[in-house]
């Protein structure tokens, strides 16, 4: 895995967190730009990119930035809510999953099509 994606992933999931929480900026935008372009774009990237050789640590490295993907909602919308209303809520695992299958997509096609 090579180093200049990982950081730029921390990177932009550390900016995207810190953005919410300094502006208040229309919830449904930043949802659509961080959920469905910008954070999934990014994984796409580091499976297509990124990945030089499939080793243990590749596998790990996705769970990781998996779990972050699903942090970054935890940690924004279900955080607020739950500052708002006074209760607790559990973090949407399925968000590992999704981000799961976006990273093996981009995996598959690298080595099909871009490390023939």
């Amino acid at each position: 895995m090579k180093k200049q994606y990982v950081m730029f992933y921390i990177f932009l999931w550390t900016i995207l967190l810190v953005f919410y929480w300094t502006s208040r900026v229309d919830a449904f935008a930043y949802s659509l730009i961080t959920f469905y372009i910008a954070l999934p774009l990014c994984l796409l990237m580091i499976s297509l990119f990124g990945v030089e050789k499939i080793k243990k640590s590749t596998h790990i490295f996705f769970l990781i930035f998996s779990i972050m993907y699903m942090l970054e909602e935890y940690l924004t919308f279900s955080l607020d809510n739950m500052i708002s209303f006074s209760k607790v809520n559990v973090p949407d695992f399925m968000m590992i999953i999704y981000s799961m299958i976006i990273l093996y997509i981009g995996l598959i096609i690298n080595k099909i099509i871009i490390k023939k």
